[in-house]
C-alpha cells in the first residue's frame, strides 16, 4: 500500500515529532548512557532566542547571543541559589530540575546563579538597599549667620605697651615707646598695629607684647618701599584684612596706603593732594583722610575729614563717594548721596555691610546701612557731653575712633571725654572705661583713666585695645 502525506495530512506532524518521542522513550526506559532514578517532567519554555541542544542527563545551555544587562538597577536584586531559579533574564534552563524564568527587569542569570550585571550581589548576599540616602545627610546646612557669642569684657584696663623713654623705642611692654599713636587695628592672630603719628610709622606689637617697627623711616615725607625703606606723614588711622594687609590713611600725604605682611608699602589710592576727585588709583583724591576700615571683600571705608565725606575704595582701587557732599557740612539723616557730615574722623564696618561714623564735628555716632541710608545711632548734634541714655538722649564730645564686634557692639574712643563708650545694636550707650578726668590710671571701669583716647579696635573675644594718644601708651580693656 502506498502512503501518501497529501491524502494523511497529519502524519507530517507525527513524523515531525518522532525525534522527541524517541527520547522520552528511552528515558522511560532506562536506556542510553545515564539512566535517572525517576520519570521526570521536563517543560520547556521557549521565551528568548537562545538554541537549546539537550544531551541526555547534562543540561546544556548554548545561547546564540551573549547578553549583558544595560540597565543600572538602583535596587540590587536578591538572588537565591535553590533548584528553583527566579532569574531576571530571557535564558530557557533545560536539566533534570524544574526551571520557572520570570522575565520582568532584563538581568541575565546564567544556570550556576551567576549574573552578569554589576549591581548584582553574589549569591549568598540578600540585598535590602534603597535608592534612601544614609541616615545621616553629608549637606547638613552651616548657619554662619548668627554670630559667635563673645566673652563679656570685665572692663580691667590694663597698659599693653608703652612708657619708655622717647620716642620710638621697639621693646616689650612698658619698655617700648610710641609718640601720639593715633589709630590701631588688631588682627585674628592678636597682633595690634599701631598708626605711631608723630613718629610717622606704622609699629606692631605682638600678643606677648613686643614692640616692632612694620614700616616706616621716621621722616615726615612719601616713599614707597619695603618696611623702613618707606615713609608716611602723620599717619592717623589702620585697618587690617584677613590676609595681614594693613591699610593705613595717611593724613598729611593725602593718600590711602597698603602695607603687605612682608612690609612692602604702596600707594592704594590718592594723588597726594587735597581734593575730592572720585577716579581710580592715584587719579583720585582725598583731603585729610583720618579713619580707614576694610570688609571681608577687601573694599576700603575711608573717614575723609576735611571733605566732610566717607568714601569707598575697590580692592583694585576705584574710589567712589559712599556718603555725604563734598565741603558741605551738616548732620542731616536719608539718602546717602544726600546726608550731611561734620569732621567724620573714624570708621567701621560690620559683616554685613553696615558702616559706622565717628562724625567728630556733630558729636555724633552715625549708621550707613548696606541699603545705602544714613542715620544718626546715638549722640545729639551739635551738643557735647558724657550722657549715658539710648539713641539721641545719650551724648558725646568729639567721638573720633569706632569699632564694631561680631554682636554688633559699637566701641567709640569718646576724645573730649576721656572716655571709652560702649553702644548695643538697640542705641543703648553706656561707658566701658575711663573716669572722665585725664590720667594713665590702670583699673576696672570708671576707676580707670585715659588722656585723649583716639584709636579704638576690638578683637573676637571682646578685647578691646586703645590708642591712648596723650598718653602715648596703647591700652588694653578686657
Amino acid at each position: 500500500m502506498k502512503f501518501s502525506f497529501k491524502k494523511y495530512p497529519l502524519a507530517w506532524l507525527l513524523f515531525l515529532m518522532m525525534p522527541v518521542w524517541g527520547i522520552s522513550l528511552q528515558w522511560s526506559c532506562g536506556s542510553g548512557p545515564t539512566t535517572p532514578s525517576a520519570p521526570v517532567t521536563i517543560i520547556i519554555l521557549v521565551t528568548a532566542t537562545n538554541t537549546i541542544t539537550p544531551t541526555p542527563g547534562t543540561p546544556t545551555v548554548t545561547p546564540t547571543t551573549t547578553r549583558t544587562p544595560t540597565n543600572t538597577p538602583t535596587n540590587s536584586p536578591t538572588v537565591t541559589p535553590t533548584p528553583t531559579i527566579s532569574s531576571t533574564a530571557t535564558n530557557s534552563l533545560t536539566g533534570t530540575q524544574t526551571s520557572t524564568e520570570t522575565n520582568t527587569p532584563t538581568n541575565t542569570i546564567s544556570p550556576t546563579a551567576s549574573s552578569t550585571a554589576t549591581d548584582s550581589p553574589t549569591p549568598t548576599v540578600t540585598s535590602t538597599a534603597t535608592n534612601s540616602p544614609t541616615p545621616t545627610p553629608t549637606n547638613t546646612p552651616t548657619i554662619t549667620s548668627t554670630p559667635t557669642a563673645i566673652p563679656t569684657n570685665s572692663r580691667v584696663v590694663t597698659t599693653l605697651a608703652g612708657g619708655g623713654p622717647c620716642c620710638a623705642v621697639n621693646d616689650t611692654g612698658t619698655a617700648a615707646s610710641f609718640n601720639y599713636p593715633a589709630g590701631v587695628a588688631v588682627d585674628s592672630f592678636g597682633n595690634v598695629y599701631v598708626a605711631d603719628n608723630t613718629n610717622n610709622m606704622i609699629r606692631e606689637i605682638s600678643p606677648g607684647g613686643v614692640v616692632t617697627t612694620l614700616a616706616g623711616s621716621g621722616l615726615a615725607t612719601f616713599a614707597n618701599g619695603t618696611g623702613t625703606g618707606a615713609s608716611f606723614y602723620a599717619p592717623n588711622g589702620v585697618a587690617v584684612d584677613s590676609s595681614g594687609n594693613v591699610y593705613v590713611a595717611d593724613q598729611y600725604n593725602y593718600l590711602v596706603r597698603k602695607i603687605t605682611p612682608g612690609g612692602v608699602v604702596s600707594t592704594l589710592a590718592g594723588s597726594g593732594g587735597a581734593g575730592s576727585f572720585n577716579a581710580t588709583g592715584t587719579a583720585a583724591s582725598f583731603n585729610l583722610p583720618q579713619g580707614v576700615a576694610v570688609d571681608s571683600y577687601g573694599n576700603v571705608y575711608v573717614a575723609d575729614n576735611t571733605n566732610d565725606l566717607i568714601r569707598e575704595i575697590s580692592p583694585v582701587g576705584v574710589v567712589t563717594t559712599l556718603a555725604g557732599q563734598a565741603g558741605a557740612t551738616g548732620a542731616t539723616n536719608g539718602p546717602a548721596a544726600s546726608a550731611l557730615f561734620n569732621n567724620p574722623a573714624g570708621v567701621a564696618v560690620d559683616a554685613s555691610g553696615n558702616v559706622y561714623v565717628g562724625d567728630s564735628g556733630n558729636h555724633l555716632i552715625r549708621e550707613i546701612s548696606a541699603g545705602g541710608t544714613v542715620s544718626t545711632l546715638a549722640g545729639q548734634a551739635g551738643v557735647t557731653g558724657a550722657n549715658n541714655a539710648t539713641g539721641t538722649a545719650a551724648t558725646f564730645n568729639n567721638p573720633v575712633g569706632v569699632a564694631v564686634d561680631t554682636l554688633g557692639n559699637v566701641y567709640v574712643a569718646d576724645d573730649g571725654n576721656n572716655l571709652i563708650r560702649e553702644i548695643s545694636p538697640g542705641g543703648v550707650v553706656t561707658t566701658l572705661a575711663g573716669s572722665g578726668s585725664p590720667g594713665s590710671t590702670n583699673a576696672t571701669g570708671t576707676a580707670a583713666s585715659f588722656s585723649s583716647p583716639f584709636g579704638v579696635a576690638v578683637d573676637s573675644s571682646g578685647i578691646v585695645y586703645v590708642g591712648d594718644h596723650n598718653n602715648q601708651l596703647i591700652r588694653k580693656i578686657q
